[in-house]
């Protein structure tokens, strides 16, 4: 009996102590799960590891949730890309007053009534793809409806800087009183294109744009992480990460010091394993083996050893790709960031 209280007590500290560590190092249940789940995935349950990337991606979710909420998101795609087909194939048939409610007209009342349904929790499987559907209309329609009635009046680069700024504050308010995940998305989105559009009318370069850019989004996918949205944080380290890597590609092309190019992907699977990003280290790998590749095939196509030398980039990508996994399971906790 004595013997059963003690390992009753010695279980409730270990718990204790557990629950303490979560709380000081900030771990979620989620982070828990995926964790227990990988130390099973080396065995034959690989499948395991997929739902817990597809619940780490879709905030703790199970994947059977995960496809219920794909389904109506396709299903509103399919719709989207019919009536488009239909409207294109009568457009020029139209009035100016139709082109304006077909297409701003038909992404307010759709913005509108996903933040109805959103603030009086009905249907909330349709919410998102809604909001997406609003989103590619009202950028639309704002640049119609202003070069129908005002056809001379704003140059297409300027509306467009000012379109981005509405949508960007638009989607802003509406996420700040909803506090949805998507909303801060739209909103982040639009605010980045504003700020793409706005240097782009002022003449900047376009490369210099991309790796600003590219730096900014990554900075704020890792502020997104300490929030409740970090389910966003993957998908910002994929853009920002990729945009990066393609302005610094062209910056550095047909240069002196084109091979110092080599030097960034080696330094974002670096900074992969400081903020413990799988998404990060997917495109660092992925910008390695695009160059390797595009400069055997500008700098050695007509070499005499052609066939050796694609013997030689197989194993060069093999090796890469085992360094890129040896990294993830050795430097990287979380599986799918």
């Amino acid at each position: 009996m004595g013997s059963a209280m003690r390992v009753g007590d010695d279980k409730s500290q270990v718990m204790d102590g557990i629950v303490r560590q979560m709380r000081d190092y900030n771990i979620s249940m989620t982070e828990l799960a995926l964790a227990m789940e990988r130390a099973q995935v080396m065995g034959p349950g690989f499948e395991r590891f997929i739902f817990a990337a597809i619940r780490k991606m879709t905030g703790g979710s199970a994947p059977g949730e995960f496809f219920k909420k794909l389904y109506p998101t396709l299903a509103a795609i399919i719709i989207f890309a019919v009536a488009c087909a239909l409207t294109s194939k009568f457009w020029a048939g139209m009035n100016a007053f139709s082109h304006i409610m077909i297409t701003l007209g038909a992404g307010l009342l759709l913005h509108v009534f996903a933040l109805v349904a959103l603030k009086k929790k009905r249907l909330p499987r349709v919410i998102s793809p809604l909001l997406l559907i609003a989103a590619m209309l009202q950028p639309f329609g704002w640049f119609v409806m202003v070069r129908e009635l005002f056809p001379d009046m704003v140059s297409p680069y300027v509306l467009s800087v000012l379109i981005m700024a509405v949508m960007a504050v638009q989607h802003g308010m509406a996420w700040r009183k909803h506090k949805l995940a998507l909303l801060l998305f739209l909103t982040l989105l639009f605010a980045y294109s504003f700020v793409v559009t706005w240097l782009s009318l002022l003449g900047a370069s376009e490369r210099i744009i991309l790796v600003g850019i590219g730096l900014a989004v990554m900075g704020t996918a890792q502020a997104l992480r300490h929030t409740p949205y970090a389910s966003l944080s993957s998908i910002g380290y994929v853009l920002g990460a990729a945009a990066f890597a393609l302005g610094g590609f062209e910056i550095l092309r047909a240069s002196p010091v084109e091979l110092m190019y080599l030097a960034l992907p080696c330094a974002m699977a670096y900074a992969s394993v400081r903020v413990r990003s799988v998404a990060m280290l997917l495109v660092g790998t992925i910008a390695m083996l695009s160059y390797i590749a595009y400069f055997a095939s500008q700098h050695l196509a007509h070499f005499a050893g052609w066939a050796l030398t694609l013997v030689a980039l197989g194993i060069i990508f093999y090796g890469i790709g085992v360094a890129a996994l040896a990294i993830k399971r050795r430097y990287i906790d979380i599986p799918v960031t």
